[in-house]
């Protein structure tokens, strides 16, 4: 996804970019954002901050420090402050566990920075609660299984032992 938001933002102007980052993003349960840090501006957050994240797009826009405080991310950490400062190399990224939106309830979210030309700074976040509650909910009940096979595995081998017992006596 990260790759199609890049080549939207190189290929299109401004309009046709923006729909088509939306466009992108919001059936992958995704933020976009496009910064650039020496002139400390936001070109460009899509539609899904609000609605993802219950965050108010114009302040993304007024201060990009704004969304991750929002977010109750650490301003300290390296990912946020390199992306902040305009000291990113290369992409970079990584997974958090934070209470946001209007309900506050606990997210999992993977964060990615990307340079994205011409000073520019790429900023994606994936909210991957469901995913994650989803795997971990399949994991115990794979986990059940296993245990509940095992049991059944235990049982015929006590039984197959003692019809061998009863027959050799």
């Amino acid at each position: 996804v990260t790759i199609w938001i890049l080549w939207a933002f190189r290929a299109f102007g401004r309009d046709d970019r923006n729909r088509y980052i939306n466009y992108i993003v919001d059936d992958a349960d995704m933020l976009a954002l496009i910064y650039f840090p020496t002139k400390k501006k936001v070109e460009f957050v899509s539609d899904s901050v609000s609605w993802l994240f219950g965050i108010e797009k114009k302040e993304v826009y007024r201060n990009v420090k704004y969304l991750f405080e929002e977010m109750n991310l650490p301003m300290g950490d390296r990912i946020i402050e390199n992306f902040c400062k305009g000291e990113l190399l290369l992409s970079d990224s990584k997974e958090y566990e934070v209470v946001s939106g209007k309900d506050q309830s606990i997210r999992k979210i993977r964060m990615k920075t990307s340079p994205c030309g011409k000073g520019r700074y790429l900023l994606t976040i994936v909210d991957w609660t469901m995913q994650y509650e989803m795997s971990a909910t399949l994991r115990a009940a794979l986990d059940a299984f296993e245990h509940e096979r095992a049991d059944k595995q235990r049982l015929v081998s006590f039984i197959n032992e003692k019809m061998q017992q009863t027959e050799n006596e």
